[in-house]
């Protein structure tokens, strides 16, 4: 997992390199925004997850594409009967302007893939915290909705100087 994350910021950081012929001024900067989270389910109840996301802010325009990959933890259930569980997820987001976004992608457990989708929304006057729903094709499971809310931290750059440390 750390190959592939070190992978898609190298990947981030070239392309927002590159130079266009007829830019004279930074086009895109690289952003990489680790987060986590923790919310609720009415299938298995409470989990948290880590994750990090890296893309490319366009300077020009107020939409963000970006790529995520991430582990979620499943409490479990000892009254229900219902063990512990980790997942792996990635997926692609987009967002205007980092205040609204949605995603799509999988999350996989055992070899098990399913579809997640996802939408968030971040929190008016605290710029570093999102409300989040995501919605998980688990065959047969009642674990399909997902609320949480994350805590996440924005860095980027312009190569001069990393925002905003």
């Amino acid at each position: 997992m750390i190959k592939r994350i070190i992978l898609l910021f190298v990947l981030v950081v070239e392309i927002s390199k590159a130079s266009f012929i007829w830019e004279t001024d930074d086009v895109v900067w690289p952003y990489m925004s680790p987060g986590m989270q923790i919310g609720w389910n009415r299938g298995e109840g409470l989990f948290y997850s880590f994750q990090l996301t890296v893309g490319l802010i366009l300077v020009e325009y107020p939409i963000i594409p970006g790529m995520t990959i991430g582990k979620r933890y499943f409490f479990g259930n000892k009254r229900k009967n219902i063990a512990k569980e980790t997942y792996t997820y990635k997926d692609i987001q987009i967002s205007l302007a980092g205040i609204i976004g949605c995603g799509y992608g999988k999350i996989i457990n055992s070899g098990e893939v399913h579809k997640k989708s996802k939408l968030w929304i971040m929190v008016p006057y605290v710029p570093i915290v999102l409300i989040s729903y995501d919605y998980v094709d688990f065959e047969r499971k009642h674990k399909k909705n997902h609320w949480g809310v994350f805590g996440v931290i924005p860095i980027w750059t312009n190569f001069e100087r990393w925002y905003p440390l």
